[in-house]
């Protein structure tokens, strides 16, 4: 087995995990929701892989995640909920 077949096995086999640039913490695999844009509309995302930093809590996507969304929103799909969001500044 190669390295990376045994690296790819590790990530499926749930033995890996990244360490958080921010913090220096652990990561741990979640289910999370996500905020995502595209084609400038706001979409929440629910289910969404993701490493979580046990100790602040940083979230970390794999690109094929986040492509899977873009796919995902590009296409028909189911809407579970439609929410109202109010859109403020800092900045008078």
């Amino acid at each position: 087995m190669s390295t990376i077949q045994r690296i790819r096995q590790k990530i499926l086999d749930k033995d890996y995990y990244m360490i958080c640039e921010f913090c220096g913490g652990q990561t741990t695999k979640k289910k999370v929701k996500r905020q995502h844009w595209l084609h400038g509309k706001l979409y929440i995302v629910e289910n969404v892989d993701a490493e979580v930093c046990m100790e602040c809590g940083e979230r970390y996507f794999h690109a094929r995640t986040l492509d899977e969304i873009d796919r995902l929103l590009g296409d028909e799909h189911d809407i579970k909920d439609r929410i109202e969001v109010e859109v403020v500044s800092l900045q008078e």
